[in-house]
């Protein structure tokens, strides 16, 4: 197994990140995992492919989600020809620093971990497709970059 810490640098002034990512089946590489210092949601846009967390492994299609807190090992790999992503990544400091019990409700997904928790949310749950059309809203905000446009990506 390899284990290789993500070294993405978020802008200091604004520590967020949007981005699409294409995952492709030839670069698929099951037994390596990489953690990172951030948060992050991702979103299937087009495509199937798994992903290994905690000893779990999910299978993800169009429409699901799966987030990752700051410390969590996750690798994929692919099952068609290419996987599209929406990739959102944060650090909790984002949200609130420091974290108080009002702003712990925001942060609870990536924070707790009980019995019942999985890392996926299919498109099929209970506002799946709420997040994915928010996830899309905030990359049109990052792409447009309009009057005002962090306070709408952070109230999003």
């Amino acid at each position: 197994m390899i284990i290789v810490k993500d070294e993405t640098k978020l802008d200091h002034h604004f520590p967020f990140m949007i981005f699409n990512q294409k995952l492709k089946r030839e670069d698929n590489a099951e037994d390596s995992f990489h953690w990172h210092n951030f948060c992050e949601i991702t979103c299937v846009v087009k495509g199937k492919g798994n992903y290994f967390v905690n000893g779990q492994e999910y299978d993800m299609s169009e429409g699901d989600l799966i987030i990752f807190n700051n410390v969590e090992l996750h690798g994929w790999s692919v099952i068609d020809e290419t996987m599209e992503l929406i990739v959102m990544i944060f650090p909790t400091e984002f949200v609130s620093a420091p974290v108080t019990m009002f702003d712990y409700d925001y942060l609870r997904p990536f924070l707790d971990r009980d019995g019942n928790f999985k890392n996926r949310i299919g498109a099929g749950e209970q506002y799946a497709s709420d997040m994915a059309g928010i996830m899309k809203d905030i990359m049109r905000e990052m792409k447009e970059k309009n009057v005002g446009y962090r306070l709408m990506v952070k109230a999003q």
